[in-house]
């Protein structure tokens, strides 16, 4: 989808009106997809120009209507649009989508997206003049120009490689934010936001159980298809085996397939994921499901060459992860050998959703326990929870003892509040530090970040904080901070390499990828989720209802979630994926040469970046030093940064 809003486009854009792609033209406005769209007629003056999936309609009695065809999705659309304002319609559609609505007898236009903005759109405006696309390369075309040092701070220091939803790292080029909508008239084009309202954390009884597996069930079985096949992307792990048994439950197991990939990224390590290949046999073994084992092997040349197949298409769809390229290889592979019908899952959002991130058994990660380990993640979760955050607001949160026994594993680690600081700057810190600082602990310093200068460090939390933080920051409270953070990792985690770049690599092979966990039911639900429920020190496990749903309600072999979790840092914490990529795999001397003349330079300032901290990682690197430790992941993330390039 391409817009053009203005005289300056459109005069400039002539050469476009014999374009066979135009699917409407104005005054001052001209509408162009190559994509399949659908289109609805609102009465006489309200056309609407949709692009992507919607899976079913949120009645006002709490449940969905599912739309399972085309007249379907018309009908239910205008009974919609002629019942509702949009700030009333967005959160009753379930989808993930696109829109443009054409007002034919003024010629303004709202572009808009599905509840949390999961498809981008990008956009530029100067002064009366916009436009807008759905492919980046297109509004760069006209209006690129400088870079956004603050987006380039956050896709360098974050886990996961991302610019923060709104930005990208073109300095004149937006991304429609999670709630907004672009207004386009002929007297002004603006931003709308719709409010965000946090819910508070509730009491839930045992019947919210019940209800738990209810909303996810229906979220799978208004995504699946009844008549192809039901892909799923299997890891193994609590989230993707939990999809798998209510697929199987709600489709048969001949209506699924599993895909794992086998990760060979070195000679040194060619079975880097061996934990989870083992669990995944068995998983689809035990549900008499079939399952398909695809190699993403990094060790030949001609992981370079597919690489460079997708590099165009990752950098017009911003995307910088590395993990993309397994994603095409599986859905490569699903792409020659599905049907018309099929569909493809994945378990990703649980992790951020049910328990804050914290449900790898990562946090104490050189333990061999692993239930031992799990708690530890619990003591995580517990520290962003409402315990944790009334004792900040009360002035005692430095007394408690896993905060303690967390912050003592950092000792040589600089923390916010080691100066005094306000209520205020309280809150500020605390939230910051789960969304922008490579460390998840409170108060954790953003002068541990090494890639920035102390100009760029107070630069880069300013900007985050008045385009992201600045609302949360003045109204949160401690029952509403599960609401809050879930609302804000729609912004950051959840644009990064576990979601937007499985979904858009996905999308890259035609298929359409389903997340049952970013459902708005769901969302709603574990927004409001207790602490008690697996968040906190409680002995419930990790994601609790999950695993109830699990022993009560679904057939599940609990008696295969045993041993390693997934790779080899399970036994061996030394062991890193990064280091295998960057030193052990057939990149090597291909980004040895990418790096050696310091192409970041290009792009990155020196006010804001530490650009000798750069060449020194750079020159250790082609010199043969293998780093370690953060220096590693500022590396790993400079080196696919320059690797997939900008315009």
């Amino acid at each position: 989808m391409k817009l053009f809003y203005g005289e300056k486009f459109i005069r400039e854009k002539e050469s476009l009106l014999n374009n066979k792609n135009i699917i409407y033209s104005g005054k001052n406005l001209l509408l162009v997809s190559d994509k399949e769209y659908t289109e609805v007629s609102l009465g006489d003056e309200n056309k609407l120009f949709l692009w992507g999936t919607i899976y079913a309609i949120l009645q006002d009695t709490g449940k969905y209507l599912p739309v399972d065809n085309i007249s379907e999705k018309e009908s239910a659309l205008k009974n919609c649009f002629h019942k509702s304002n949009l700030n009333e319609i967005i959160p009753k559609i379930e989808g993930d989508y696109i829109a443009c609505l054409i007002n034919k007898k003024n010629h303004s236009v709202i572009i808009f997206a599905d509840r949390f903005n999961k498809k981008d759109i990008f956009y530029s405006i100067q002064k009366n003049n916009v436009i807008a696309s759905s492919d980046l390369s297109a509004v760069v075309a006209e209006e690129g120009g400088s870079y956004d040092q603050t987006a380039l701070a956050n896709l360098l220091s974050i886990y996961g490689m991302y610019a923060p939803k709104k930005h990208t790292i073109y300095s004149n080029v937006k991304r429609l934010g999670v709630g907004e909508r672009l207004v386009l008239t002929e007297n002004k084009n603006y931003i709308e936001q719709i409010p965000f309202r946090a819910d508070s954390a509730a009491s839930y009884d045992n019947s919210k159980l019940t209800e738990y597996f209810q909303i996810l069930s229906e979220a799978i079985r208004i995504r699946g298809s009844r008549e192809g096949t039901n892909w799923i992307y299997l890891s193994s792990g609590w989230d993707s085996t939990a999809l798998l048994a209510l697929l199987v439950k709600n489709f048969g197991s001949s209506h699924v397939r599993a895909v794992t990939c086998k990760m060979e990224y070195s000679d040194r390590a060619r079975d880097a994921n061996q934990y989870e290949i083992e669990r995944a046999k068995k998983f689809a073994k035990y549900y008499s499901v079939d399952i398909s084992i695809v190699p993403t092997d990094y060790t030949t040349k001609h992981a370079i060459e597919k690489w460079e197949n997708i590099k165009p298409f990752l950098r017009d769809n911003h995307i910088y992860a590395d993990n993309s390229y397994n994603f095409y290889v599986l859905s490569d592979y699903i792409n020659h050998h599905r049907s018309l019908d099929d569909t493809v899952f994945c378990g990703e959002i649980s992790d951020g959703a049910h328990n804050l991130g914290f449900s790898q058994f990562t946090t104490i990660l050189e333990h061999p326990v692993l239930a031992f380990r799990e708690y530890s993640d619990k003591m995580s979760s517990y520290l962003f929870g409402p315990t944790f955050f009334k004792s900040i607001l009360n002035g005692t949160y430095s007394k408690d003892a896993v905060y303690n026994i967390l912050r003592s594993r950092l000792k040589w680690h600089s923390f916010e509040d080691e100066q005094p600081l306000n209520i205020f700057e309280l809150k500020l810190k605390f939230i910051a530090s789960f969304f922008i600082r490579n460390r998840r602990i409170p108060f954790y310093g953003i002068h541990n970040n090494q890639l920035l200068t102390n100009y760029g460090k107070e630069r880069y939390e300013s900007e985050i904080f008045n385009s992201y933080l600045k609302e949360c920051v003045e109204l949160i409270e401690p029952d509403t901070v599960y609401s809050w953070i879930l609302y804000l990792y729609n912004s950051f985690h959840w644009q990064g390499s576990t979601v937007k770049s499985i979904s858009e690599m996905t999308g890259f092979n035609q298929l359409r990828l389903n997340l049952p966990f970013w459902d708005m039911r769901m969302q709603e639900f574990l927004s409001k989720m207790p602490e008690d429920w697996g968040r906190g020190l409680e002995l419930r496990p990790t994601k609790y209802p999950m695993k109830w749903m699990l022993e009560n309600k679904v057939d599940y072999p609990n008696h295969l979630q045993v041993g390693p979790h997934s790779y080899l840092y399970d036994v061996n914490p030394n062991f890193s994926l990064e280091g295998e990529i960057l030193y052990g795999s057939s990149f090597l001397f291909f980004f040895r040469n990418k790096l050696k003349n310091y192409p970041f330079e290009q792009i990155l300032d020196g006010q804001y970046f530490n650009l000798d901290y750069f060449q020194k990682i750079t020159d250790d690197y082609i010199s043969g030093i293998e780093a370690t430790g953060q220096q590693l992941s500022d590396l790993y993330n400079l080196v696919w940064l320059c690797y997939i390039g900008w315009y």
